[in-house]
């Protein structure tokens, strides 16, 4: 997701993304999750832990398993060992708390400020927006499989699923007169014939998806199948 974030700043798209909670384990066993309670102080290049002790930047960089360049923090042993924290912080035979910060860490910042300032507010419209599409063909059309393989079926599936919802989203929001109305505006003729013959598709659309989850394996006998 990281990568992701920084290819959508870099393209000036502001990303709203709930971040991954992985601390799950730890705070099960009551310690400390690093790198949500350990604050950065950007200004001395430092990490401070709980205990207000500082982790300094090691030297070099490590090559971290996603293939993300990053700078490990660490803590003195002398530190760790005496600290009345040691028990949340490390586990049984740890001597040092390290932390490991990527370079374009800046990143994830200012994405987790942004998502703690207005996330439950985009969230929220998120769900009404893209959300009630899905809702919507799975509980009303059944639709919650595709019925073919292949790319390029799969494709097909899905725009006539995508056409009969986007449709039905018109005719509802606008009725069939305004709808019409429109069409013939733009057009500058009377569109009734179009309207009628789009009516039909649409019908037949419906029962076409219809046929797919009613009956898949008689599809091809009824003629309802996708070229190939």
């Amino acid at each position: 997701m990281a990568r992701r974030l920084k290819a959508c700043e870099d393209a000036a798209i502001t990303a709203y993304v709930p971040p991954p909670d992985r601390g799950q384990r730890l705070k099960a066993q009551g310690r400390f999750q690093p790198s949500r309670t350990s604050r950065y102080d950007a200004e001395a290049d430092v990490y401070r832990c709980p205990a207000g002790s500082e982790l300094r930047p090691m030297h070099g960089q490590k090559r971290q398993a996603s293939g993300k360049m990053a700078i490990r923090y660490a803590s003195r042993r002398s530190v760790c060992r005496v600290c009345p924290l040691r028990g949340r912080c490390l586990a049984g035979k740890g001597a040092r708390r390290e932390i490991e910060r990527w370079t374009d860490e800046d990143v994830i910042e200012r994405h987790r400020a942004r998502m703690r300032a207005t996330g439950k507010d985009m969230m929220r419209r998120r769900k009404a927006l893209a959300e009630h599409p899905f809702g919507t063909l799975k509980c009303r059309a059944g639709y919650r499989h595709f019925l073919v393989r292949g790319f390029d079926k799969v494709r097909a599936e899905w725009s006539l699923m995508a056409l009969c919802y986007n449709f039905s989203r018109v005719l509802r929001i606008i009725g069939p007169d305004r709808w019409k109305a429109l069409l013939a505006q733009r057009a500058g003729k009377p569109l009734s014939r179009l309207v009628v013959a789009l009516r039909r598709a649409y019908r037949r659309a419906s029962r076409y998806a219809l046929a797919l989850h009613a009956h898949p394996s008689e599809c091809r006998g009824l003629g309802l199948e996708f070229p190939q």
